[in-house]
């Protein structure tokens, strides 16, 4: 299993991987204010090349057990949480 971490000076925790990354903003309230962000203040970006897939809610958990399966994985399981994807996704 993968672990995130804190890097420093920086909000979020991250998990490094094969070709892409996760990262998990504990706190969007301050960014999201007035953009309708809804009633989750936590997200979870799948990101690769530039691209950003963000799931509202903590999947730390679910990433972490994921992300040494790769990409193809890890984005089947953004793509199969559809109710949970955040409009600001690529």
């Amino acid at each position: 299993m993968s672990k995130f971490r804190k890097k420093a000076g920086h909000p979020n925790e991250v998990l490094e991987a094969d070709g892409f990354f996760v990262s998990y903003n504990p706190d969007t309230s301050g960014i999201l204010c007035g953009f309708g962000a809804g009633d989750e203040i936590s997200e979870t970006a799948l990101i690769k090349e530039g691209k950003y897939f963000i799931l509202n809610g903590d999947f730390r958990k679910d990433y972490s057990a994921l992300a040494s399966t790769g990409w193809d994985v890890c984005f089947a399981f953004f793509k199969k949480h559809k109710s949970k994807q955040s409009s600001w996704s690529n």
